[in-house]
C-alpha cells in the first residue's frame, strides 16, 4: 500500500449495513522506517556549518529542532483539550444527530401541526351529529299588532319558554310566542361526505411533513457539527503551527546572534509568528461561533460549550460512491417524503374539485326536534302553561348564481389541483438534482481526499529537509518558514477535503429521503 492512499485491502468496518471508509495515516512499520531513516541521517549530519572560508572560533552552529510531531505523525491532529467540566461537554456525531430529532424545535412544530389536522378531521367526521340545546326565553309585547284575521288590534301580553331539543343544522329552538326560523339550513350533505376525505388528506400531508422536517433537522445538525469539528481541528493545526514559528524565532536568533543570519530573517520569522498567533484566535473564534450554533439547533442551555471528541478528521461514507446514479435518483423518488406530502396535496384538491361538481345536485338538510313548556297572558299574567313540541325537516336544493357562481368555484378548485400537480413535479425535479449533485459532491471530494493525504505526506517530509539543508549550510534558517507554511495549509486542505466530503455524505443520504442517523 503506498503511503496517503486509501486501505483498498483493509477490511471496512460494517455498520448496519452500510460501509464506514476511514483513512489511514501510517502504519507501524512506516513509521518505524521513518524514525531509523531520521536517526540514520541526524547520525550522519555535520556538527558545524561547512563552507569554503575557515570557520569562526567564536560562531558555533546552532542547534536545529522542530516539533516532532511533524516528522513522525503527519495525520495526528493535536488534541485540543477536551473538558466535561464547567459548560463545556464532548459530543460525537450520532448524539448531536439524535438531539436534532428530539429537542429541535421546527420538529415540534411540525408535530403540531400534525395535531391541528386531526382536530379538523374529527370535527368534519361529526357534522353529521345533532346538536343538544337547553334554554329560556321571554317575550313581552304592548301596542298594536295584527292578528291573523287582518285586524289590528292594541295588545299587551308577555309569554315564558324553557326546554330544549336536538338538532342538525343552524335554527333556533322555540322561544316566546313564536316558532323556529324556517327555511334556516347550513348542514350541507355534500359537505358531509367530502370534508372527511379532504381532512384525511391534509393529515396525511402534515405527517410527510413532519417527516420532512426531521430530514432537514437532521441534516442541518449534522452539518452543524461538522462545521465544529473542522473548527476545533483547526485549533489543533494552529498550535503546531505556532510551535514550530516559535521554535523558527529562536533558531534565526541563534543564527543571527552567531553571525551567521540577518535581521531580516529574523524579523520574518517573528512575523510569521504573529500570522500563526493571529490565526488560532480565529480558530478559536469559529468553535465559539459553531458551538453556539450547535446548542441553538440542538436548542440546548445557551450558556452550553460543545466539543467534539473527534481526535481525527475521518471520512464517513455513508453511501458508495460508485453506486450507479440511476439507481439513487430511483430510491429518492420513492422515499423522499416531500414527495408524499406534495402527493397528498394533489388528492386534496382533487376532493375539493370533486366537491363542488356534486355541490348542486346534493341538498342541504335541516333536522331539529324542540320541545319544553310555554305560558303567557295578557298584561302582566303569566299562566295557561303547557307543553309544546315543534319538530322541522327540511331539504333545500341550491344553485349559486344561477349555475355561474359554481362553475366559477369549481374553475377556482381546478386551478388549484392543477397548482398542487405542478408543484409536485418541480419538487421531482428538484429530489433529481438534490441527489445528483449530492452525489457528484461526494465522489470528486473521495478524489480530493486522496490528493490532500499525498500533500500532507510531501509536507512533512518537506520539513525535515529543509532543516538537513539549514545544517548542511545549504539554505538560511529563514527557508524553513515556508515549509512550515506548507505543512499547516497542507494539514488544513486534507481537513478541509475530508468535513466536505462528510457534509456530501450528509446530504445524499438525505437526499434519498433516509434520515442521516438511520444510515449510520
Amino acid at each position: 500500500m503506498e503511503s496517503g492512499r486509501f486501505n483498498d485491502d483493509a477490511p471496512p468496518d460494517v455498520v448496519r449495513g452500510k460501509t464506514k471508509v476511514q483513512m489511514v495515516a501510517f502504519n507501524q512499520a512506516q513509521s518505524e522506517q521513518s524514525e531509523e531513516s531520521n536517526q540514520s541521517e541526524e547520525s550522519k549530519q555535520p556538527t558545524e556549518l561547512t563552507t569554503n572560508n575557515p570557520p569562526s572560533p567564536v560562531k558555533t552552529v546552532p542547534e536545529v529542532t522542530l516539533s516532532k510531531t511533524v516528522l513522525t505523525e503527519p495525520f495526528r491532529f493535536i488534541e485540543s483539550g477536551v473538558s466535561e467540566s464547567g459548560s463545556e461537554y464532548p459530543i460525537d456525531l450520532m448524539t448531536a444527530m439524535r438531539l436534532a430529532g428530539a429537542n429541535h424545535l421546527q420538529i415540534a412544530l411540525a408535530t403540531e401541526r400534525i395535531r391541528e389536522a386531526c382536530a379538523r378531521l374529527e370535527q368534519a367526521e361529526v357534522m353529521w351529529v345533532p346538536n343538544v340545546s337547553l334554554g329560556l326565553g321571554y317575550n313581552r309585547h304592548d301596542g298594536p299588532i295584527q292578528g291573523t284575521n287582518g285586524d289590528v288590534i292594541d295588545v299587551s301580553r308577555q309569554s315564558l319558554s324553557f326546554g330544549g331539543g336536538v338538532g342538525v343544522g343552524g335554527s333556533p329552538l322555540t322561544g316566546g310566542s313564536g316558532g323556529p326560523a324556517r327555511l334556516f339550513v347550513d348542514l350541507s350533505t355534500v359537505d358531509v361526505y367530502f370534508e372527511p376525505l379532504a381532512a384525511r388528506q391534509n393529515v396525511a400531508a402534515t405527517q410527510h411533513a413532519r417527516r420532512v422536517a426531521e430530514n432537514d433537522n437532521v441534516l442541518q445538525v449534522g452539518l452543524a457539527y461538522q462545521e465544529l469539528v473542522r473548527a476545533q481541528l483547526q485549533v489543533g493545526i494552529a498550535d503546531e503551527a505556532i510551535r514550530n514559528a516559535e521554535e523558527l524565532v529562536e533558531l534565526t536568533e541563534k543564527f543571527e546572534e552567531a553571525g551567521k543570519g540577518l535581521v531580516a530573517d529574523t524579523q520574518r520569522a517573528r512575523a510569521e509568528l504573529q500570522q500563526r498567533r493571529h490565526q488560532l484566535a480565529g480558530a478559536h473564534e469559529r468553535v465559539a461561533v459553531n458551538s453556539a450554533e450547535l446548542v441553538r439547533l440542538l436548542h440546548l442551555n445557551k450558556s452550553t460549550k460543545l466539543i467534539p471528541i473527534d481526535p481525527q478528521p475521518l471520512p464517513i461514507e455513508l453511501v458508495a460512491t460508485d453506486t450507479p446514479i440511476e439507481s439513487l435518483v430511483t430510491q429518492g423518488l420513492s422515499r423522499r417524503p416531500e414527495l408524499a406530502q406534495h402527493s397528498a396535496r394533489v388528492a386534496e384538491t382533487m376532493t375539493r374539485i370533486k366537491q363542488e361538481q356534486w355541490r348542486p345536485w346534493l341538498p342541504h338538510l335541516h333536522l331539529g326536534y324542540a320541545g319544553g313548556g310555554f305560558g303567557g297572558g295578557r298584561n302582566n299574567d303569566l299562566q295557561n302553561f303547557g307543553v309544546r313540541g315543534d319538530f322541522d325537516a327540511l331539504a333545500v336544493w341550491q344553485v349559486q348564481n344561477l349555475g355561474l357562481g359554481n362553475r366559477a368555484i369549481q374553475h377556482e378548485k381546478a386551478s388549484q389541483h392543477r397548482q398542487a400537480h405542478l408543484q409536485f413535479e418541480w419538487i421531482r425535479d428538484q429530489i433529481i438534482a438534490e441527489v445528483t449533485q449530492a452525489y457528484s459532491r461526494a465522489r470528486y471530494r473521495k478524489e480530493q481526499i486522496e490528493y490532500a493525504q499525498q500533500q500532507v505526506v510531501v509536507a512533512a517530509d518537506a520539513l525535515p529537509l529543509n532543516l538537513k539543508g539549514i545544517h548542511d549550510g545549504v539554505i538560511r534558517p529563514i527557508e524553513a518558514q515556508q515549509a512550515i507554511a506548507g505543512l499547516a495549509a497542507a494539514r488544513s486542505l486534507y481537513l478541509a477535503a475530508v468535513i466536505d466530503f462528510n457534509k456530501a455524505q450528509l446530504e445524499l443520504i438525505r437526499a434519498l429521503g433516509e434520515p442521516p442517523q438511520n444510515a449510520m
